[in-house]
């Protein structure tokens, strides 16, 4: 998945002794962030229009989670380059780019039951 390889990306090169490749992977990981959040409002429109609102919320509720994890990346990632020497700072960069791999895999479960369910309607 590509939002996946993006967060890792941003996490490998904050790690690296070279802060020069954050800005090009974080650059990625926001334009692998709008497909995703895209790819999730569609399935959501698309559990909308089988009259399954519980899917709808469910895959909402989940962009909602990325989202939140995918600003604590931003912000992690930021606070490494404000201050490369934080004790802490890696580590909640590794944690956020974690929690956000598990939110996605959660939407990509439910985006999959939606257009199955689309599928088997049409």
């Amino acid at each position: 998945m590509e939002l996946n390889k993006a967060a890792g990306d941003i996490v490998t090169a904050a790690t690296s002794t070279s802060t020069q490749q954050i800005a090009p992977a974080s650059h990625r990981f926001s334009r692998a962030y709008e497909d995703f959040v895209e790819t999730g409002l569609e399935a959501a429109s698309a559990a909308a229009a089988t009259g399954d609102s519980a899917v709808q919320s469910e895959v909402v509720s989940g962009l909602r989670g990325v989202s939140t994890v995918a600003s604590r990346l931003l912000v992690a990632t930021k606070a490494l380059l404000v201050d490369p020497n934080a004790s802490d700072a890696r580590n909640q960069l590794t944690a956020a780019a974690r929690c956000r791999s598990e939110c996605s895999q959660n939407i990509i479960s439910e985006s999959t039951r939606v257009h199955l369910f689309a599928s088997v309607d049409c």
